[in-house]
């Protein structure tokens, strides 16, 4: 509910900082729990320590569910030109 906040939530039940994702060095996604009182979950669980987040997990903060999605990085894909000799590679 911060102002400070990327994503706000204006329910009474939600903390001012109900919980925070991070990536790492590793550029994985970290979901910490912030809340004592209405603690996060991920995918119907409770967690006290951080735990990475996977493409496509749930994490639900009271009565809203959110799905996370971070996918892997896609492979670039070959484009033919009209020319043989040149190759274009498209990031999708």
């Amino acid at each position: 509910r911060k102002t400070e906040c990327d994503i706000r939530m204006r329910l009474p039940w939600v903390s001012n900082e109900h919980c925070k994702i991070e990536i790492n060095e590793n550029k994985e996604a970290v979901l910490t729990n912030l809340s004592t009182v209405n603690p996060t979950q991920l995918n119907g669980v409770c967690f006290e320590q951080p735990v990475p987040l996977k493409h496509g997990d749930v994490l639900t903060i009271i009565d809203r569910s959110f799905r996370f999605e971070y996918p892997l990085q896609s492979t670039p894909k070959k484009r033919r030109s009209r020319s043989p000799k040149d190759e274009t590679l498209q990031v999708i």
